[in-house]
C-alpha cells in the first residue's frame, strides 16, 4: 500500500514485526538523506534475509530464480541449460507439490517445447495422476499432442487411454496441427 511520507511516497508491506516500506519520490524541504529512506531499506533486507531463510527451511529443493542472467527469468530458462536439464527442472515443478498452480501451468505449457520418452511418460503420468480432467491435466495433455504433432507420432497406448478433457486438448491439437494423426472415427 502507497502513502504519503514527508519524504516521498512509501509502499508498506505488514509481515512480521510490522510495515515495511521504501521511499520513493523527491523530498519536501530537504528531507531527503535525513536517514528514513536508510532505516526503510534495513528493514527491507531484514524482510529478505527472513525470505531467504523461510525458503531455506520449506522450500528444500524448490528452484531458485534469483540467480538468473535475465532478470525475472526462471533458472530453467536458461540458454545454458541442456534440453535433458531443462525437462528434469520442468517436471520436477509438476511433481513438487509446494509450487504454486500457475508455476505447473507454465511449466506444463513449456515442456511442450522439449521432447523425448522421459518428457512424454512424464506429461501422461502426470494426465493420469490428475484423471485427465483437471486443468493441469489440460495443460499437459495440449502439451503433448504439441509434441506428438512436431515429432509425427502419437503413442497409441496412450491414445486410446485418454479421455474427457485432456482428450478434447490432444485431438484438439492434433486436429489443428496434425490431422494425418488422429484416429479413423466419427
Amino acid at each position: 500500500m502507497w502513502r504519503p511520507h514527508r519524504a516521498g511516497y512509501v509502499a508498506e508491506v505488514g509481515m512480521f514485526a510490522g510495515p515495511v516500506g521504501t521511499v520513493v519520490g523527491g523530498g519536501v524541504g530537504g528531507d531527503v538523506g535525513s536517514g528514513i529512506g536508510e532505516v526503510i531499506v534495513d528493514g527491507i533486507e531484514d524482510l529478505f534475509r527472513m525470505r531467504r531463510w523461510l525458503e531455506g527451511l520449506f522450500g528444500r529443493g524448490r528452484l531458485h530464480t534469483a540467480n538468473a542472467s535475465t532478470p525475472g527469468a526462471p533458472v530453467w530458462a536458461e540458454p545454458e541449460i541442456p534440453d535433458e536439464e531443462r525437462a528434469v527442472l520442468l517436471v520436477g515443478i509438476l511433481d513438487d507439490p509446494m509450487a504454486r498452480e500457475d508455476e505447473k501451468y507454465d511449466a506444463a505449457w513449456d515442456l511442450e517445447f522439449l521432447s523425448g520418452p522421459f518428457v512424454e511418460s512424464s506429461l501422461a503420468r502426470i494426465i493420469r495422476a490428475e484423471d485427465f480432467t483437471s486443468v493441469l491435466a489440460q495443460h499437459c495433455a495440449e502439451s503433448l499432442g504439441g509434441i506428438w504433432a512436431r515429432a509425427g507420432r502419437v503413442d497409441p497406448d496412450f491414445m486410446a487411454e485418454v479421455r474427457g478433457p485432456a482428450k478434447d486438448e490432444v485431438f484438439g491439437i492434433l486436429g489443428v496441427r496434425a490431422p494425418h494423426l488422429l484416429p479413423p472415427g466419427p
